[in-house]
C-alpha cells in the first residue's frame, strides 16, 4: 500500500485531538496545577517555532499534549472550580519544573481572557506579533478553502485590541509581547528576554534553533496592491495603538507600517 500525506495528517489530526480530550497521566512524585506560561496569539507568527524553544529548556516539560490544546474556547458559560481543576490535569511535571502550553486562537476569542484568569490567574503570557499584512497573506494562504478566510485573516490582526481585552484581565506585567521579526534577526537576546520572563535560567540557547517549524511549503495567495492599500488603512489605527501600548515595538521591522514609525 502506498502512503500519502492525507492519511498521515489524518492519523495525526486524530491524535492531536485525543490529546485534546484526554489529560496525560501525572507521574508518580510529579505535581499537577494551573500552567506555569500559556501562549494566546498570534496565528502564522513563528508560535510552534517559539513554543518548541521554550519546550527544549531544561527546566520545562510537556508531557502527553500537542502545543494548542483550545481547552478555553471549548469552554461555555460561567468557568467553574472544576473547569480549572480539569484543565490543570493537562500539566503534570517535577517539583521545579514549568509546563505550559500555546494557542494562538485565545486572543481571537475575547472571552478565552476572561476564562484564563480563572483557571490560570498567576500564568505567565506570551504574545508574538507578526507584519499584519504578512500575517494576514500567511494566514489567508493557510485557511485558502475556509469561508470567510480574509475577514477572519484581518481580523486576527487587530493586535491592539487584543492586548487591552488581555489586560483587563490580567497585570500588564504578567504578558510579555515579541516581534517574529526580531526574533529571527537577533534569536539569542528575544529567547534570553523569553526565557527570563518565565522565571528560567536565560543562558540556555537549544539545539538546532534556527530550525523552521510549520513552514509554509505552498505559494502564498497573491495580494493584489488595492487590497494591500486597504490592509494598510485597516491596520493603521491599531498599529498605532499597538505602538502606545508596546513602546519598544520596532515598525522599521514591518514594511507596510514603517511609515507610522
Amino acid at each position: 500500500m502506498r502512503w500519502t500525506a492525507r492519511p498521515v495528517r489524518t492519523f495525526r489530526n486524530a491524535r492531536w485531538e485525543r490529546q485534546r480530550t484526554h489529560p496525560p497521566r501525572c507521574p508518580s512524585g510529579w505535581k499537577i496545577g494551573p500552567p506555569d506560561f500559556v501562549g494566546v496569539g498570534t496565528h502564522k507568527s513563528g508560535t510552534s517555532w517559539w513554543y518548541q524553544l521554550i519546550t527544549r529548556h531544561r527546566d520545562v516539560v510537556t508531557r502527553g499534549h500537542p502545543k494548542e490544546l483550545y481547552y478555553l474556547t471549548r469552554l461555555t458559560g460561567e468557568v467553574t472550580v472544576a473547569d480549572a481543576a480539569s484543565y490543570a490535569r493537562w500539566f503534570p511535571r517535577p517539583e521545579g519544573k514549568l509546563a505550559g502550553e500555546w494557542t494562538p486562537g485565545y486572543a481571537d476569542d475575547l472571552s478565552a481572557a476572561r476564562k484564563l484568569a480563572v483557571v490560570a490567574p498567576d500564568a505567565r503570557l506570551l504574545m508574538l506579533l507578526r507584519d499584519p499584512i504578512s500575517r494576514y497573506q500567511s494566514d489567508v494562504t493557510m485557511m485558502r478553502y475556509a469561508p470567510d478566510a480574509e475577514r477572519r485573516a484581518a481580523e486576527r490582526g487587530r493586535y491592539a485590541t487584543k492586548i487591552v481585552n488581555l489586560c483587563r484581565y490580567f497585570a500588564r506585567e504578567q504578558l510579555l509581547i515579541l516581534q517574529y521579526e526580531r526574533c529571527v534577526a537577533d534569536l539569542r537576546s528575544q529567547l534570553a528576554r523569553t526565557y527570563r520572563h518565565l522565571g528560567l535560567n536565560d543562558s540556555v540557547v537549544p539545539l538546532f534553533a534556527r530550525r523552521g517549524v510549520h513552514v509554509t511549503r505552498v505559494p502564498l495567495v497573491p495580494v493584489s496592491d488595492e487590497r494591500t492599500r486597504a490592509l494598510v488603512a485597516f491596520f493603521e489605527p491599531e498599529v498605532s495603538d499597538l505602538a502606545a501600548l508596546v513602546p519598544d515595538l520596532d515598525l522599521s521591522l514591518w514594511p507596510s507600517m514603517r511609515h507610522l514609525a
